[in-house]
């Protein structure tokens, strides 16, 4: 009868560290590139309608899942200045208080509050 052995500890560390390089890795690349096509199609929706307040709020949202979040906050001030009733005030006060702490300048920045 063949017998199987236990995997020793350092063929199961080998494995992990193939897992981790081949899946793990490959998964964050295809979600940097998901990330990019979303970038992509934003770009034109607002080439298409620079009126669009939707598109520069979700591309707040792309860069601030990538962790860019200076512009990510650019991006949400300029959605809420075009339709400050969609994007209201409450929204982008949110938003700030969410990436606050990774800002390079941290004072909130000069918006319109509209009632």
């Amino acid at each position: 009868m063949d017998q199987t052995r236990p995997m020793s500890h350092t063929s199961l560390k080998m494995i992990s560290k193939f897992i981790q390089k081949h899946f793990i890795s490959s998964r964050h690349t295809r979600q940097a590139e998901a990330y990019r096509t979303a970038l992509q199609l934003l770009d034109r929706m607002i080439l298409e309608d620079p009126t669009n307040a939707m598109a520069f709020w979700q591309k707040g949202e792309v860069h601030e899942a990538l962790g860019l979040h200076d512009r990510a906050l650019r991006f949400y001030k300029v959605a809420h200045e075009m339709c400050p009733r969609a994007y209201n005030y409450h929204d982008f006060v949110n938003a700030y208080d969410r990436l606050k702490e990774n800002l390079q300048n941290k004072s909130f920045p000069k918006i319109r509050q509209v009632r």
